[in-house]
């Protein structure tokens, strides 16, 4: 199972609902129109701004699909990335706080080691204390998956 499988079967369950723009937050509408917002880069003839103001209105019109291939973690999850992954859906980031400084420790530590860096060295505690700060982060975004869903934080009005 890839990460696009994994990702999707979450988000299928709010493909599913076939929900409309006004029902879902307002946050998780403009993820879902992030190809379509792709249109506005750079300079835009007029045809090229009729064909976006096409698309984004009938945007309007139909429920919202959300491409879970959308979901890019740009290479390295950052804690910067992560919350604005967490704020695409509306979920808090309070609960991964504690943990900011150790996520961008561990993307600085990823990335000096596949980059060939010699002058990292590891030692067992440091494995150890990585190990634990992603094991913690993965119970903490199951948590907020599963509270997300549950309550429905996708809707409007909860």
């Amino acid at each position: 199972m890839t990460n696009i499988d994994k990702r999707s079967s979450q988000i299928d369950l709010i493909n599913k609902q076939n929900l409309s723009k006004n029902e879902v937050i307002n946050e998780l509408f403009a993820f879902s129109q992030k190809t379509t917002f792709q249109f506005l880069a750079g300079k835009q003839s007029f045809k090229q701004r009729c064909d976006f103001s096409e698309k984004f209105t009938m945007a309007f019109l139909k429920p919202i699909k959300i491409d879970p291939k959308l979901l890019d973690t740009k290479s390295n999850l950052r804690f910067e990335v992560l919350e604005e992954f967490l704020s695409w859906f509306n979920i808090s980031i309070t609960r991964y706080k504690p943990y900011k400084h150790d996520v961008n420790q561990l993307v600085n530590v990823r990335n000096a080691i596949a980059h060939g860096e010699n002058s990292i060295i590891l030692t067992y505690f440091d494995l150890e204390k990585y190990i634990k700060v992603v094991n913690d982060l993965f119970d903490i975004t199951i948590l907020n998956i599963h509270e997300y869903l549950l309550s429905q934080g996708y809707k409007k009005c909860n």
